[in-house]
C-alpha cells in the first residue's frame, strides 16, 4: 500500500513539471532576430553624434584593471610574488601573488583568476579602433574630435601597456578591425618583438599627449591630462641616445596661466619673454659659446605674438580692449616646425580683468591723433582662431554711448588668421555702422 501511495506521488510529480516545461516553452520563438537588428542599429547609433561617442568612449574604460588591488585579486603578482612573503590567511583567499609563487596558479588554470586581462585589454583595442575608424561619422568640431582622438590613443596605448607588464612581447594589431566569423586560420598572428611592443606603446601615449590637456577642472578628478612638463621631468626623462630634441620641444612648455578670468601673459613691470633659438654646438661646458659660427649675435624669436588695436574711425572713441576669448593658456617654448600649432583643446582660458569686466582688460591712448593699446599690448601663445574661436571684445564711445562690440581676428579680406609666435598683428577700425550690445 505504501509503495502504491509513493508511485502515485511520483506520476503526479511528473505530470505537474510537465506541464509547467510545456508551458514555459510556448512563449519561444527562436527564429525570431528582432532584438539582434535592434543590438546592430543601436551600435550603429554610437557613432552619430558626439554625446553618444563620447560615452561610449568612457565606457571601454571600464575594462581596465583597477591597480589599487595590489593584494587581494591584483591584475599582477604585485608585491606577494616573493620568496619571503607569507600570510596566516589561505593563498586562495584572494591572495594571487602568493598563489603564484607556490604553483597553485599557472599557465593552466590563470584564466580563472584577475591576473588573466589578455582578452580584456584585445576589447579595449578593438574598441579603441572602431572609435578611430568611425568617429568622422559623427561630424563633430575640432574640440571634440580632439578630445575623442587623444583619450582613444591614451586608452589603447594604455590597453598595450598592461598586456607588456602582464605578458611581455604582444600581438600588435594597429588600427586593424578583425572580423569575428573567419576561420582560425585566419587569426594566427605572432607576437611583436619586445622592443616593437614598448615603441607602439610610447608612440600611441606621445600621440594621445598632443590633444589631450595640459590639466583638468577639479569636477573631472581622475581623468588623465597631459601634466606640465617642467625642467625637472625633462631631466628626468633625457636619456642620452633616446631622447629626440623633436620630444623635448613638444613637452617643454611654458607655465600655464590660470582658467578664466586670467590675465595677459608676461605684461608685470619686471616679467621678460620667453624667447628661443636652435644653435647647433659640439659640446656643452665651460667653453662652449653661445653665438653664430661667424661670432654674430643669435636672433631670438618670442614664445608669443603681440595683439595692438588702433582706431582711425572718426564716428567712433576706442577705450580699450575688455576680454580676449578663447586663447591658449600655455605654449611651447620653443617650436621646432614653424608652421605648426599645439593642439589646445581643453587648455583655453579667457583674458580680462574680471569675471564681470568692470574694468577694461587694456586701456587704450591717444597716440598721433588715434585711439591705440600700443603701450598696453596683448600677449597672447600661438593658437588657430578658427578652430577655438578666439576673439576680442572691444569697447568704445559711439554717439555719445559706451558700447562693448565683439571683434573676430581675420585679414583684410575678412578670412580668419592664425597667430604665431615672434609676430606683431594691428588691427585697425576704420569705421563703425552702428550700436553694439
Amino acid at each position: 500500500m505504501k509503495k502504491y501511495i509513493l508511485h502515485r506521488s511520483i506520476n503526479l510529480f511528473i505530470v505537474f513539471l510537465g506541464i509547467l516545461t510545456t508551458g514555459g516553452f510556448t512563449s519561444c520563438n527562436f527564429l525570431r532576430v528582432d532584438d539582434y537588428f535592434d543590438d546592430t542599429m543601436k551600435f550603429d547609433s554610437i557613432f552619430t553624434k558626439y554625446e553618444y561617442l563620447v560615452q561610449y568612449m568612457w565606457g571601454t574604460s571600464d575594462q581596465f584593471p583597477d591597480e589599487s588591488r595590489i593584494l587581494t585579486d591584483p591584475v599582477t603578482p604585485g608585491p606577494m610574488a616573493t620568496d619571503e612573503a607569507f600570510s596566516s590567511q589561505n593563498p586562495e583567499h584572494g591572495l594571487r601573488g602568493l598563489s603564484y609563487i607556490l604553483g597553485t596558479i599557472n599557465a593552466d588554470n590563470i584564466g580563472n583568476y584577475s591576473m588573466n586581462i589578455w582578452s580584456s585589454m584585445y576589447k579595449v583595442i578593438r574598441k579603441c579602433n572602431y572609435i578611430l575608424a568611425r568617429k568622422g561619422e559623427a561630424h563633430m568640431n575640432t574640440i571634440q574630435d580632439e578630445e575623442i582622438t587623444g583619450y582613444t590613443h591614451m586608452m589603447r596605448g594604455y590597453a598595450y601597456y598592461n598586456l607588456i607588464q602582464s605578458y611581455g612581447p604582444c600581438i600588435i594589431l594597429g588600427d586593424d578591425i578583425l572580423p569575428n566569423n573567419e576561420l582560425p586560420e585566419t587569426y594566427n598572428y605572432s607576437r611583436s618583438t619586445y622592443d616593437e611592443c614598448v615603441d607602439y606603446c610610447c608612440n600611441e601615449l606621445e600621440l594621445a599627449a598632443k590633444y589631450m590637456p595640459i590639466d583638468l577642472n577639479p569636477t573631472f578628478f581622475g581623468r588623465p591630462s597631459r601634466g606640465v612638463f617642467n625642467e625637472s621631468q625633462l631631466t628626468e626623462k633625457l636619456i642620452e641616445g633616446t631622447t629626440t630634441l623633436a620630444t623635448a620641444c613638444t613637452n617643454l612648455l611654458t607655465e600655464p596661466a590660470s582658467t578664466s578670468p586670467a590675465r595677459i601673459p608676461f605684461s608685470g613691470v619686471d616679467e621678460t619673454i620667453p624667447m628661443s633659438y636652435l644653435l647647433e654646438v659640439d659640446k656643452v661646458d665651460n667653453t662652449t659659446k653661445i653665438e653664430k659660427s661667424d661670432g654674430s649675435s643669435l636672433m631670438l624669436l618670442r614664445a608669443v605674438a603681440k595683439i595692438v588695436v588702433v582706431n582711425e574711425a572718426s564716428n567712433f572713441e576706442l577705450e580699450g580692449v575688455s576680454a580676449v576669448a578663447n586663447v591658449p593658456r600655455q605654449g611651447q617654448l620653443h617650436n621646432l616646425i614653424p608652421a605648426s600649432i599645439m593642439g589646445n583643446a581643453g587648455n583655453l582660458t579667457n583674458y580680462q580683468y574680471d569675471a564681470s569686466c568692470s574694468l577694461p582688460l587694456v586701456s587704450a591712448e591717444t597716440i598721433t591723433n588715434k585711439q591705440s593699446t600700443e603701450n598696453s599690448p596683448i600677449y597672447i601663445y600661438e593658437t588657430n582662431t578658427q578652430t577655438y574661436s578666439t576673439y576680442l571684445i572691444i569697447q568704445g564711445i559711439y554717439e555719445t554711448k559706451s558700447y562693448y562690440y565683439k571683434m573676430a581676428i581675420v585679414d583684410k579680406d575678412l578670412n580668419y588668421m592664425n597667430i604665431y609666435r615672434n609676430h606683431a598683428y594691428t588691427f585697425t577700425i576704420k569705421k563703425v555702422h552702428g550700436r553694439a550690445a
